[in-house]
C-alpha cells in the first residue's frame, strides 16, 4: 500500500513499526469528505482520535516507533542502526509540538536511523534507568550507548544540527 501524499512513495506495511506482530494495524485509513480532502480521523464516539487513544506499541506514524519497557532492550540498545527516542508524556504541549519535527527526522533518514517515542508514564523501568526527569527528553543511541541527550522541544533546525554532530 503507498502511503497517500508522499511524494517518496514509501510502501506504509513495509515501514510500520508493527509489521509482524499479529492483530496489530500497519497504517492508519483517514476517512476523506465530499471534497476529496482527508478528515482527521475519530474514535467511535465521534471524539477526535489522539497519539494516547492508541493501544500500546503502536504508532500512528510510519516514521515512528512506539517503545515500551518490553521491548527497549531488542529495539533500541541492540539496534544496529542508530535510534533516537523520545520520552514524552500523554498531557505534554510541548512533547505534542515535537512529533512533527521527529516525523520530519525520521522521513529524511528512514534506513539509516531508527525514531520513536516511549511514553514515561506507562513505561515506568526505561523513564527511571536512564534518569529521566522532564519530558520532552531526547536521547541518540549509537551502538548501545547514549551518545546524545536533550531536554525540552526542538524546532527541527535545531535538532538536524545536534544529529549532524552526532551521527
Amino acid at each position: 500500500m503507498q502511503y497517500p501524499n508522499d511524494p517518496q512513495g514509501a510502501d506504509v506495511d513495509a515501514l510500520s513499526p508493527m509489521s509482524g506482530f499479529p492483530g496489530a494495524p500497519t497504517h492508519v485509513q483517514l476517512p476523506s469528505s465530499e471534497s476529496g480532502r482527508l478528515l482527521p480521523p475519530r474514535t467511535e464516539s465521534g471524539r477526535l482520535l489522539r497519539w494516547d487513544d492508541a493501544p500500546q506499541g503502536w504508532s500512528p506514524s510510519p516514521y515512528l516507533t512506539e517503545f515500551d519497557d518490553v521491548g527497549f532492550e531488542r529495539q533500541v540498545i541492540s539496534s544496529r542502526i542508530p535510534v533516537i527516542v523520545d520520552f514524552w508524556a500523554d498531557r505534554c504541549a510541548p512533547c505534542k509540538r515535537q512529533v512533527p519535527v521527529l516525523e520530519e527526522v525520521g522521513r529524511l533518514l528512514i534506513g539509516r536511523v531508527k525514531v520513536g517515542r516511549i511514553n514515561v508514564y506507562r513505561n515506568p523501568e526505561v523513564t527511571r534507568r536512564y534518569g529521566v526527569k522532564g519530558v520532552p527528553h531526547l536521547m541518540v543511541v549509537k551502538e548501545g550507548q547514549v551518545v546524545l541527550e536533550l531536554v525540552g522541544d526542538h524546532e527541527f533546525e535545531q535538532l538536524w544540527k545536534h544529529l549532524e554532530q552526532t551521527l
